[in-house]
């Protein structure tokens, strides 16, 4: 079920995600920060790393920090997915942030370039500050959601 590569044409093949209707958003107080609780569902998440873990993570390390570089070691899949991202998106967090803006904008969708991180005891990604990208069209990208599959010591599938 991993992910077909090649022409740069490729359907996505993840497993499935349920549409959202149950949805809640949480603000963290006095921040631009939310959470949203089970966006996920046991089985999608379980799913997930499954099918990460079937393509294979690579280790990424830094001697670090460096100025602006944040310490790395972690393992990483970064791919760009733009069917994946309109999926995740599609699925209930377009309905959940529609009325939401932040700094008169209101969210449109989820950058295609996205990473699973996988941690093994010990490993960590040091604190650091995602920039924006710039997506085209008027588009840019301006906070990361990060949707976490597990809570196990190997805590495969921090998704950005």
């Amino acid at each position: 079920m991993a992910p077909k590569r090649g022409d740069g044409k490729r359907k996505s093949v993840w497993p499935a995600i349920k549409p959202k209707t149950d949805l809640k958003i949480t603000p963290l107080k006095d921040t631009h920060l939310f959470t949203v609780q089970n966006f996920f569902t046991a089985a999608e998440s379980k799913a997930f790393i499954e099918t990460t873990e079937s393509i294979g993570f690579v280790h990424q390390g830094s001697l670090g920090p460096t100025k602006g570089e944040a310490f790395r070691d972690n393992d990483r899949i970064s791919l760009d997915d733009p069917v994946l991202a309109e999926t995740i998106w599609e699925s209930g967090l377009k309905r959940l942030f529609a009325d939401i803006k932040i700094r008169g904008k209101v969210a449109v969708g989820l950058n295609p370039n996205i990473r699973f991180y996988g941690y093994k005891v010990g490993q960590k990604f040091g604190r650091h500050i995602d920039e924006s990208v710039d997506l085209g069209e008027g588009r840019m990208t301006y906070y990361t959601l990060l949707i976490y599959l597990s809570g196990s010591s190997r805590s495969k599938g921090k998704m950005t």
